[in-house]
């Protein structure tokens, strides 16, 4: 029986998002409430770090600035 394997290319926007709750999910599994961000210049560091802020904001955890 063949095996299909294909990978399907998400808008950027649609990863950061993915990847932005994952790691709040994470924090929140520590139970930490006060985190500090750290990013590379450019597209998907700004953009993700911006994804991760808004997510931790409304799940109450607190980003250093």
């Amino acid at each position: 029986m063949p095996q299909w394997c294909f990978f399907m290319k998400r808008p950027l926007r649609v990863c950061l998002c993915a990847q932005a709750q994952a790691m709040v999910d994470v924090v929140r599994a520590f139970g930490w409430t006060y985190v500090a961000t750290l990013a590379d210049e450019g597209n998907y560091g700004e953009k993700g770090i911006a994804a991760f802020e808004e997510f931790a904001e409304k799940s109450g955890i607190c980003t250093a600035r």
